[in-house]
């Protein structure tokens, strides 16, 4: 009878230790992007969300600039936001790219009042992300372009509704060398 309790003692402690484990990794993994992307999004834009395809009806969001070119050295306004009435965002991640090689180029600046933090693909600051997971409508990034001619451009952002919807590097316009 002794060995049959203490039989019962340890499944109900490994039960309680594999719950604790699981509960852990889950609360990790769902933790850590919600404050924003991670280095393995850095060229594919994918979210690292386990069991998750990328959406590929139409995107509810669309992708603007101030400027229909830009300046070697000068800055861009780029906004996200919602293209559709009752709809949010929870999460992001943009860069600037060369058209032809897909390169990303330049650097963000840090808004330190506001939802965003910049992180490091290739170099320093050349792409950023959210912050929190809250629900946003627009966001207002600003881009400062390289000093060195590179040619056309374009901004991309995966944009993410929630964890299992999401878009992958929607595009901005074409943006000119002024």
């Amino acid at each position: 009878m002794e060995r049959l309790m203490s039989l019962k003692q340890n499944k109900i402690m490994l039960y309680l230790c594999v719950s604790l484990i699981v509960i852990t990794v889950h609360l990790v993994c769902v933790g850590a992007y919600s404050r924003g992307a991670g280095d393995a999004a850095c060229y594919n834009g994918v979210p690292n969300h386990f069991n998750t395809n990328e959406q590929s009806d139409l995107c509810p969001y669309s992708i603007t600039t101030t400027q229909t070119a830009y300046s070697p050295g000068g800055t861009v306004e780029v906004t996200v936001k919602v293209s559709e009435p009752d709809v949010v965002f929870k999460g992001f991640l943009c860069q600037a790219t060369t058209v032809s090689s897909d390169k990303i180029i330049g650097t963000w600046f840090n808004q330190a009042s506001g939802p965003s933090k910049l992180l490091k693909c290739d170099n320093p600051n050349d792409s950023v992300t959210h912050v929190n997971s809250g629900e946003k409508t627009s966001i207002t990034l600003t881009w400062n372009a390289p000093t060195d001619i590179v040619g056309e451009i374009q901004f991309r952002c995966t944009v993410v509704q929630s964890y299992k919807i999401y878009w992958v590097h929607m595009k901005s316009l074409v943006l000119g060398l002024q």
